[in-house]
C-alpha cells in the first residue's frame, strides 16, 4: 500500500444562521481535509479581503513571479 502525498482540493460545507455555506480545502485524503477544517474552526482567524485571484502557469520563473508581486503591490497601494 503506498501512501499519497499529493494534495488535492476538497470542498466542504458548513452552516451558518441558517445559510449554507462552503470553502475547499488543500488534503491528501478526505480525512486531513476533515482534520484541516476541525483547525479552522479552532485556530482560523480572518487575515482580509480576498481582492484578486491570479493563475500563473507553474513554473512562474522570476518574471512571473514579479508579474504577482507587483500586482499585489499595485492592488495596495490603491487601498492606502
Amino acid at each position: 500500500m503506498t501512501q499519497e502525498t499529493t494534495e488535492r482540493e476538497w470542498v466542504c460545507s458548513y452552516r451558518h444562521d441558517g445559510q449554507n455555506y462552503g470553502l475547499t480545502v488543500w488534503a491528501t485524503n478526505p480525512a486531513e481535509a476533515a482534520r484541516k477544517l476541525r483547525s479552522i474552526g479552532a485556530w482560523g482567524r480572518v487575515d482580509g479581503e480576498l481582492m484578486e485571484t491570479i493563475h500563473m502557469p507553474a513554473p512562474l520563473g522570476w518574471l512571473g513571479r514579479l508579474y504577482a508581486d507587483l500586482r499585489i503591490w499595485w492592488a495596495n497601494r490603491s487601498q492606502a
